[in-house]
């Protein structure tokens, strides 16, 4: 099972950086904690060479606007879903991650994901114990990222959301409406 304990509960992003923080916090869990959200969402910074203000109290804010900034910037002129460019961050080893877990499967479209795909999803969250990120329609204008795993002693499927510092307990899968999706797990599943 995918391991509620060792997700982290403590993290809160600080602007609209849900799809890297969801990113970060799958890779954070798949590493041991040998890379923390915060030290994945540096290295995005460091290879792409954002510049922020980092003094004072916003300092954190400020990196993660400048994260949001440069993210999406960089993808909407391309036309390319934030969740492709994540994958491609992964495959290509930019952020020097993908030593941790390794990507099962991905989608990232303008419009829903089909009852095939929620199936899959569920089969790699509850048989092969992997972690996803989705992305899903929060109105006409909005979209939210978060990462979801099943917990097999509660038998019941839990969510990080970056914006809030706890874990919840609820099927996103059944009860949002997903656009896009990655799907992770061990190297050894």
């Amino acid at each position: 099972m995918a391991d509620i304990d060792f997700i982290n509960q403590s993290f809160r992003q600080e602007d609209g950086i849900c799809a890297m923080a969801s990113y970060s916090t799958i890779i954070e869990y798949y590493s041991d904690e040998e890379l923390k959200i915060e030290q994945v969402i540096d290295k995005y910074i460091s290879v792409f060479q954002l510049i922020y203000f980092s003094v004072g109290k916003n300092k954190r804010k400020n990196k993660h606007k400048a994260v949001f900034t440069h993210f999406h910037d960089y993808c909407r002129p391309l036309n390319k879903r934030g969740f492709d460019f994540i994958a491609d961050l992964h495959n290509n080893n930019l952020l020097d991650t993908n030593q941790f877990c390794q990507i099962i499967a991905n989608k990232a479209q303008l419009h829903s994901i089909s009852e095939v795909d929620i199936a899959k999803i569920r089969t790699e969250l509850i048989e092969n114990e992997a972690l996803a990120m989705i992305l899903y329609k929060v109105d006409d204008s909005n979209f939210h990222a978060v990462t979801i795993g099943y917990d097999t002693e509660e038998q019941s499927y839990f969510y990080k959301d970056p914006e809030k510092p706890k874990i919840g307990k609820k099927d996103l899968l059944s009860e949002k409406d997903i656009w896009e999706y990655i799907i992770f797990n061990d190297y050894d599943k």
